[in-house]
């Protein structure tokens, strides 16, 4: 299921690249921030610092108030855990997240140098995450170390490899016809399951979530 959606993704953008000879080609640079903390579901954890995500896209332009793109959200998170009671405990989590996606924006106005364009846009996209796990028990005065746990590395990977939409407003001011700024507001909605074993104990978990964001984006158009 994942390459498949992954494969109607590529086959997508590059027939949207080649489709019109008219077209502009599209590239992008957004800096993500998100307000919600969504990730390492398995520890339960109320707060967590996510620092800003990155997304690259290429597409091309469909008319003067269109266009259509792909590409790829990267993310990297960590978090670390320490207890003090009978025994001292650590646990550090981290996570390694490429996102490919496919979408389309609708400006309201023509995009035109020396004006501010809103826009609506929609994307789908697929998560492929990676995981590490390591901890280490100090009980009276002997430590116990485990480099890494495989059940909870794979429980982490599975979960923070959503499949979901994006829908998103946003502004651009048009420099030139051929650089643009703007900021954008929207919404993640994901799906994952997720296998949880421990000891004899095994249950398939299955999670949804809602994401808000802001973001900041530098186009450039190139005819």
């Amino acid at each position: 299921m994942n390459k498949k959606l992954l494969t109607i993704m590529v086959i997508a953008v590059a027939f949207a690249l080649v489709s019109s000879a008219n077209a502009s080609f599209n590239f992008g640079v957004k800096s993500l921030s998100y307000s919600t903390e969504s990730y390492f579901s398995i520890v339960e954890i109320n707060e967590t610092y996510m620092p800003p995500q990155i997304a690259f896209h290429l597409g091309a332009t469909a008319g003067a108030q269109a266009v259509i793109f792909g590409g790829v959200e990267i993310a990297k998170f960590s978090y670390e855990s320490n207890e003090e009671n009978i025994y001292d405990s650590k646990e550090k989590y981290s996570l390694f997240i490429l996102s490919p996606f496919f979408g389309g924006k609708y400006y309201f106005s023509p995009m035109s140098s020396g004006h501010v364009s809103l826009y609506f846009s929609g994307t789908i996209f697929k998560s492929f995450a990676s995981a590490s796990y390591e901890s280490e028990y100090t009980y009276v005065y002997k430590t116990y170390n485990s480099v890494s746990d495989d059940r909870n590395e794979e429980y982490l990977k599975e979960l923070n490899s959503p499949f979901g939409f994006i829908p998103a407003f946003g502004a651009e001011y048009f420099f030139s016809d051929n650089f643009s700024l703007g900021g954008e507001t929207g919404a993640k909605f994901a799906f994952s399951k997720a296998d949880y074993e421990k000891d004899n104990y095994k249950e398939e978990l299955k999670g949804s979530y809602i994401d808000h964001y802001i973001a900041i984006t530098l186009n450039f158009f190139v005819d």
